[in-house]
């Protein structure tokens, strides 16, 4: 008789009985490898289309982060000063990663890497449409805010020139001709994950950085010149004193448009949604790199800008590169160059943003009216109709610090510290976490909510209290 179990042994009624296999236990908790991030959405896939690679992601969050915020935040450090500035810089910088590794990590437990999705399943309905609304309008505000600078740069705001002679007609009319010939090709792409989208995203974090080589050009030209600004560190003690809320509320404001800057979080989802396994670590790595890049490019503009401008920077600090100002600096070939050249670069990343923003916009809007995937007839026309009010609500708008911080104080907080900070105290603990583990897990979930109920309500005060105001810093 053979000894092997797999060979048929007569019972005693006659059947044959075939022995079952030896079966390998499972592996033991401590031989389970790191979770791999499976998107359970396939909508966003292609199978023509390859995986998006880190540099791609980091790419694309790198130029989402490098948005229309970074045009105020020189402002923001004339008003703070570069010590108080910089040290705000960080903390925030610090926050918007901890909330992208608390999504991360969700996404890793969960195999989601929709955000919308993930808000469902973590949070309930009702999360899913607080998240949903707070997409919608953060990224329709910014399309404003885009347009409202584009129209500056183009058209010139008052006192100020743009790039095109008052021939060419009012800023209601070039604003449309850009939103129909430029624009509406941009937003029309079906996926933010493909290769062109990512050239897109890499030419316009190159104008970026052109602009912050040429801000500290000017600086040192400044500087060696003993043309340099007189620069505070800090807010100026004297002038807090018998305005201690109203300081407090001002100040704090500020980390809103510190915040808009840095809330990004959907742009990481959509770039790795068409991966078959992206590991948390990727991700994270991913998550750091961008925020470490444009920490230092923020950094770099916003201290030269405001060492170039000192008091008179503007909170749209491309009015401050005007050809008078540049003249102080340079001969007046270089300085007309200067104008035209600055001015150019940044419409250029300011449109390549674009699809980075309309693309959740969009598919937010469509899955909170009608609750199914985006596609077909109907992507084209959510799409021109958001495009058509965002044009419609810029033609009327001219002052975008207020608008930043109202972004920032509401979706904002929202989307970068809140609901993340949810996520992380109420996902399910795996088998692997430690006790320890979990508490520092909870503990950073709570100080994301409390930072933001914190920054939301200043900025929502300031818009109500002191909006228009000059503060007193």
């Amino acid at each position: 008789m053979s000894s092997s179990p797999f060979e048929a042994a007569a019972s005693p009624g006659g059947r044959v009985v075939i022995p079952a296999p030896a079966v390998t236990p499972p592996p033991f908790p401590s031989e389970v490898r790191e979770p791999l991030l499976t998107p359970r959405i396939s909508s966003y896939r292609s199978q023509s289309m390859q995986p998006p690679s880190s540099w791609e992601a980091g790419t694309h969050m790198v130029k989402s982060i490098l948005g229309v915020a970074l045009l105020a935040l020189p402002r923001v450090f004339s008003m703070l000063g570069i010590g108080a500035g910089s040290i705000c810089l960080a903390a925030v910088a610090l926050l918007a990663y901890a909330s992208l590794h608390a999504l991360a990590k969700a996404s890793a437990r969960t195999g989601v890497m929709n955000m919308s999705v993930l808000a469902r399943e973590e949070l309930g309905v009702t999360g899913q449409a607080v998240l949903d609304m707070a997409l919608i309008f953060n990224c329709f505000g910014m399309l404003v805010v885009y347009l409202v600078v584009i129209g500056d740069m183009l058209v010139g705001s008052p006192g100020e020139p743009g790039i095109l002679t008052q021939d060419c007609g009012s800023r209601r009319v070039v604003l449309a001709v850009v939103a129909v010939v430029l624009l509406a090709p941009l937003v029309s792409s079906t996926s933010t994950q493909s290769r062109s989208l990512a050239g897109a995203s890499a030419l316009g974090v190159a104008a970026i950085l052109l602009w912050a080589a040429v801000s500290l050009i000017l600086f040192i030209i400044a500087a060696n010149n003993g043309a340099l600004s007189h620069m505070h560190w800090w807010p100026k003690g004297h002038a807090l004193i018998g305005h201690g809320f109203k300081s407090a509320v001002e100040l704090t404001s500020l980390l809103s448009i510190m915040l808009v800057a840095y809330t990004c979080h959907w742009t990481l989802q959509h770039s790795m949604q068409s991966a078959s396994s992206v590991r948390e670590r990727q991700a994270q790595g991913v998550s750091a790199g961008a925020i470490a890049a444009s920490t230092a490019t923020f950094l770099l503009i916003s201290i030269c800008s405001y060492g170039v401008f000192g008091n008179a920077t503007s909170a749209d600090v491309i009015n401050n590169y005007s050809v008078e100002t540049l003249s102080k600096l340079l001969i007046p070939e270089l300085a007309q160059a200067g104008f035209f050249g600055i001015r150019l670069g940044v419409l250029i990343a300011l449109l390549l943003s674009f699809p980075l923003h309309m693309a959740p916009l969009r598919t937010s809007l469509w899955q909170l009216v009608f609750r199914q995937p985006l596609q077909g007839p109907g992507l084209y026309l959510v799409t021109y109709v958001t495009l058509g009010a965002a044009w419609l609500a810029a033609a009327h708008l001219s002052d975008i610090w207020s608008v930043l911080i109202l972004i920032g104080s509401t979706a904002g907080v929202l989307i970068s510290l809140i609901l993340p900070g949810l996520l992380s105290i109420g996902m399910e603990e795996t088998l692997t976490e430690t006790r320890g583990s979990k508490i520092r897990r909870q503990g950073g979930g709570l100080v994301l909510i409390l930072f933001g109920i914190g920054i939301g309500a200043a900025g929502i005060l300031h818009l109500a209290m002191y909006a228009g105001k000059t503060p007193h810093f």
